[in-house]
């Protein structure tokens, strides 16, 4: 019970732990996408899945398991637990439907969105999704609090995450940061935080990485992080959900943060913005690795940020939000990593960049293809040494069609080389930039002097404005400033 024992020390050790429908998602994809750990996966997904409320998810999981271990006994569904289970939801739901339809005939508004908010939670409970969020607008109707209507926008991005609908999640926290009237000063800085990190997730599964970035670092860890001292906490309740067991763990906040960071920002942003920032720090902790992948890159040390990475790649392809991402993030940011290190040469063998940046995947290209039944063994060896190079060449002449790398290829040498540059010719032309500037500037002033010396100055009509124009006159016209038309010649 290797999954089991992880989740064990996770919380001996003071971590959060993700649970409900969240916890068994993660499960369902280990056990999709992970072949050695898929049946274990699947089989503690079951067991989970049917501690809830939500038979067509167990029912989904046990059909799972069931297509690559037939003859495991958690496969077969359990009809009988399943079709009592369906009864004792419908007795539930009609229960709460009764207890809101007598609070509508009582007119008591707060009792009414108590009662709808219970309903939204049961539908969710149960994975009817639709439902859910037509019980939690329905709330709007009887929130009398700013504080009500952010329970109920949080209840419905709640809903839209979890069915991985970015798009109404983003519009929905966009709408509480923005809420108005504002939120008591209490309870801002917590809908806030909460909102910051589901937003963060939004703008990550629509690849808007810098977006992303900026507002997981604007999140709290008080919000998300365990309590000291009592092992197993996880911060603030918000709107009645704990959101580090219920979608995001800080663990996450700080993975996700962290890679949409590097992918986003330059050296210096990420040295000021996130190894410098006093409360994202706190979320760092807790992947160290994360941090030593960011403090690698400030430092200029591309190979060992990129190792870093590399060996939690698996990781991470096991994540329910980053397996979509992960190669295109391992992409970026190893494009980033070629570009920043050839910046402090003006010629690079391809060699060295082969062995600073060795591919991930070697894969043949088409210069390397046989042609012929006639090549010696040695030929074999040779194109077999040569694949690195010419992976990173391949490589490299992507990123120089692309705009992202001024350089060029100097293949008969077999070096990557700057473009020729004069240093003199771009000294003497912002010079002559410069003195055109100034000759312009001059020409503008002594047509002002002239101007007010003829009398063509146009003065204002009474005293006191004559007197800020006799003052600011031929100075604020030199100054381009106000006091005379003729200072817009100026």
């Amino acid at each position: 019970m290797a999954l089991q024992a992880y989740f064990d020390r996770r919380a001996q050790a003071g971590k959060v732990v993700v649970r409900g429908r969240t916890r068994i998602e993660r499960l369902v994809v280990i056990g999709t996408s992970c072949p050695p750990l898929a049946v274990e996966a699947l089989r503690t997904a079951v067991r989970e899945a049917k501690q809830g409320k939500d038979v067509d998810l167990y029912l989904d999981t046990c059909q799972a398991l069931f297509s690559i271990s037939p003859d495991d006994p958690l496969a077969k569904a359990d009809m009988t637990w399943a079709d009592t289970r369906t009864k004792q939801i419908k007795a539930e739901g009609d229960r709460l439907e009764a207890e809101l339809k007598g609070y509508k005939n009582n007119l008591i508004k707060e009792s009414i969105r108590m009662g709808s908010e219970d309903l939204g939670n049961f539908a969710y409970s149960t994975g009817d999704f639709p439902s859910a969020a037509k019980a939690y607008v329905r709330m709007r109707d009887y929130a009398t609090l700013p504080k009500h209507i952010a329970e109920m926008t949080l209840h419905q991005a709640r809903v839209a995450v979890v069915q991985h609908q970015w798009m109404p999640a983003a519009s929905h926290l966009a709408k509480l940061r923005t809420l108005h009237p504002p939120l008591a000063p209490a309870d801002k800085p917590k809908f806030d935080h909460v909102a910051y990190a589901l937003a963060g997730l939004a703008e990550l599964a629509g690849r808007n990485y810098r977006d992303a970035a900026m507002l997981f670092l604007r999140a709290d860890p008080q919000v998300f992080t365990a309590a000291p001292g009592q092992p197993g906490s996880a911060g603030e309740m918000v709107a009645g959900v704990v959101w580090p067991r219920a979608v995001l763990t800080p663990n996450d906040v700080a993975v996700y943060g962290g890679l949409s960071a590097l992918v986003s920002m330059s050296r210096a942003e990420l040295q000021a913005r996130v190894l410098d920032s006093s409360t994202f720090r706190s979320f760092l902790e807790l992947e160290p690795h994360v941090r030593r992948a960011i403090a690698f890159f400030v430092n200029a040390k591309y190979a060992q940020c990129l190792s870093t990475l590399e060996a939690y790649r698996g990781d991470w392809l096991l994540d329910v939000y980053l397996q979509p991402l992960v190669g295109e993030i391992f992409a970026v940011v190893r494009q980033k990593c070629i570009v920043q290190y050839f910046e402090a040469f003006s010629c690079v063998s391809l060699d060295e960049m082969a062995r600073q940046f060795p591919p991930t995947v070697l894969a043949p290209s088409a210069g390397t293809t046989a042609t012929t039944s006639t090549e010696t063994s040695a030929d074999n060896a040779a194109t077999a040494d040569s694949t690195p190079v010419l992976e990173i060449r391949s490589e490299l002449r992507a990123l120089i069609e692309s705009g992202d790398l001024p350089a060029r290829l100097d293949i008969p040498n077999n070096n990557l080389v700057s473009p020729p540059s004069n240093p003199r010719r771009e000294v003497l032309l912002s010079a002559l930039e410069d003195a055109e500037e100034y000759e312009r500037t001059l020409r503008l002033r002594l047509s002002k002097i002239n101007m007010v010396a003829a009398g063509l100055e146009v003065k204002a009509p009474n005293d006191e404005a004559r007197g800020r124009v006799v003052g600011d006159g031929v100075g604020g016209g030199l100054r381009g400033g106000k006091g005379t038309r003729g200072g817009r010649w100026g």
